[in-house]
């Protein structure tokens, strides 16, 4: 303790010539001096045994006046807090990461469908590629827009494709002798669509397909949010003064006892830091569940809700329900004609 005593007296006077005094007083090398008592400030070590409320015990006193004590306790609060945060910061950044990767993948798949569809039809389909351009347009737009967090019904969305879909495969691709149709007749077909069913289940397969696989994914970014909004705000948590005195007497109360470098058991650090983040150990299980959620939203993207799959043959689904709708050409035009004289919302036409 008299070691001790000298050393501190000495960084009050002249911090510098106290390392060098340490290391002949000590036999330590300059490198080995606690930083701690440099930042907590020399000008308040005190130089003789005093009682203090956390340090002090009944076998021995304290080498540290009240003040130091005090700051002492604020350095070991914030480096928790320091450590806690840096924690919290790395694991936002993981979730973060991970959504924005995940966006930028899924938004990218379906920038791919698109330009295979476009090819579609300029290839294949070419009579109908200038009208279809604005509903392909359309349906890519609202598949990218429900992954950027968009509130929409996405199975509305996509029928709404295959409605706009009907009537130009009606004209172009079953009558196309016939002249343009009007306004109000293609409103007509786009509005019996999932009545006359032009395109078999096709459509509706793909339909469900897309929605489910959107829906997956969406989920999963919806959770990385979460998670990431979670985090945020268990880093600006309070302790209780039971943990601050705690984490005090963890971390520096042997430095004024004159053992600067000695460290705490494993025991002890875990009982205090365990104490310290009693009040939010109820976050555990849901914590567990949360990270079980993101493991079977991550496994059914890349098995029965897996949205690449769906995206890369979007464009061959919408092919095969333009040949259904033409291998059925004179049923269906009999059916359309049928239909629509009988539906009273729709006017009547005759071709």
């Amino acid at each position: 303790m008299t070691k001790h005593l000298r050393v501190m007296k000495l960084f009050a006077q002249n911090r510098y010539r106290a390392k060098v005094e340490m290391s002949a007083i000590l036999g330590v090398t300059l490198a080995s001096v606690p930083v701690e008592i440099i930042y907590l400030g020399a000008g308040e070590l005190y130089v003789e045994a005093h009682e203090t409320p956390l340090c002090s015990t009944s076998w021995n006193s304290s080498c540290c006046t009240p003040t130091m004590e005090r700051r002492y306790s604020e350095a070991s609060k914030k480096e928790f807090q320091n450590m806690l945060q840096s924690s919290n910061l790395l694991l936002q950044s993981i979730l973060a990461s991970s959504a924005t990767k995940f966006k930028e993948n899924f938004l990218e798949m379906i920038h791919v469908s698109q330009n295979n569809t476009n090819v579609l039809f300029s290839e294949v389909y070419k009579k109908m590629d200038g009208v279809a351009k604005e509903p392909v347009s359309q349906l890519y737009q609202d598949l990218s827009s429900f992954i950027e967090g968009n509130s929409q019904d996405l199975e509305t969305r996509v029928s709404s494709f295959f409605d706009a879909l009907f009537p130009l495969v009606y004209h172009h691709s079953i009558n196309p002798k016939l002249k343009d149709f009007s306004d109000d007749y293609k409103e007509c077909l786009r509005q019996t669509r999932r009545e006359i069913r032009p395109f078999g289940d096709i459509a509706d397969r793909a339909t469900q397909q897309l929605t489910r696989s959107f829906t997956v994914a969406r989920t999963l970014l919806d959770a990385f949010e979460v998670g990431v909004e979670v985090i945020s705000a268990t880093g600006s948590m309070r302790f209780r003064p039971e943990c601050d005195a705690g984490l005090m007497r963890l971390v520096y109360c042997s430095h004024c006892s004159g053992f600067a470098r000695t460290k705490p058991c494993g025991g002890y650090c875990l009982n205090v830091v365990r104490g310290c983040l009693a009040h939010v150990a109820e976050l555990d299980q849901p914590w567990s569940d949360y990270v079980s959620g993101l493991e079977r939203l991550t496994s059914g993207l890349v098995s029965s809700y897996n949205i690449e799959e769906v995206l890369s043959v979007l464009d061959t689904k919408i092919s095969e329900a333009i040949m259904y709708a033409m291998e059925n050409g004179p049923e269906l035009s009999k059916k359309v004609k049928n239909l629509i004289i009988s539906v009273h919302t729709c006017l009547c036409f005759n071709l």
